[in-house]
């Protein structure tokens, strides 16, 4: 017989899963915003240009490379998330195998 607990265990981790992967995305989303609407801006010409106005070129370049280490490290943080939710889902296929094994072996045991 399947465990009420087993379900609530199995419902957690996929709770957990959509909603870690829901939150992946949605930072994936502000930097892909930032990137667009802030970042380009510095950057790319004719911006470059217009933005040494405003910045003396030593601090212009150490904002360029601290974009460029805010996008690094965005890509590792999305690939840790990622092995997260794969992680997530091993544990979510263990524990619904589990349960569809226990469901089966119970049908199986009923008709004996």
């Amino acid at each position: 017989m399947v465990k009420v607990e087993d379900l609530l265990r199995l419902e957690d981790l996929l709770l957990l899963r959509h909603t870690l992967e829901a939150y992946n995305d949605a930072l994936i989303k502000v930097f892909r915003l930032m990137n667009a609407h802030v970042f380009l801006w510095i950057k790319y010409p004719p911006n470059i240009e217009e933005f040494k106005i405003y910045l003396p070129e030593a601090k212009r370049k150490k904002l360029l490379e601290l974009i460029d280490k805010l996008e690094y490290h965005k890509e590792s943080i999305d690939n840790i998330m990622r092995k997260m939710l794969s992680e997530l889902d091993e544990a979510i296929e263990e524990y619904h195998s589990r349960i569809k094994k226990t469901l089966k072996d119970s049908e199986g045991s009923g008709h004996g």
